[in-house]
């Protein structure tokens, strides 16, 4: 199947956090996987949500890369 990624914006009581969601390509209404609270850096996650976009990056490997990008923090 394929997707693509967005931006998730969360509020955490009066904070403010950024994450990633997988949403089926035909479907917005699907989610498919997502990962909340990632950063409060709104600019540090929408790159990233860019950049899975741009490499096309398989569902497979979101995790993977999740954990690359909190380690890069």
């Amino acid at each position: 199947m394929k997707c693509r990624y967005v931006l998730l914006e969360c509020m955490i009581g009066s904070r403010k956090s950024y994450g990633i969601a997988a949403v089926c390509d035909c479907d917005e209404c699907t989610v498919l996987q997502s990962a909340a609270d990632l950063c409060a850096d709104r600019d540090a996650v929408a790159d990233f949500v860019d950049q899975c976009n741009t490499l096309g990056l398989s569902l497979c490997h979101l995790s993977d890369v999740i954990d690359d990008f909190l380690a890069s923090l």
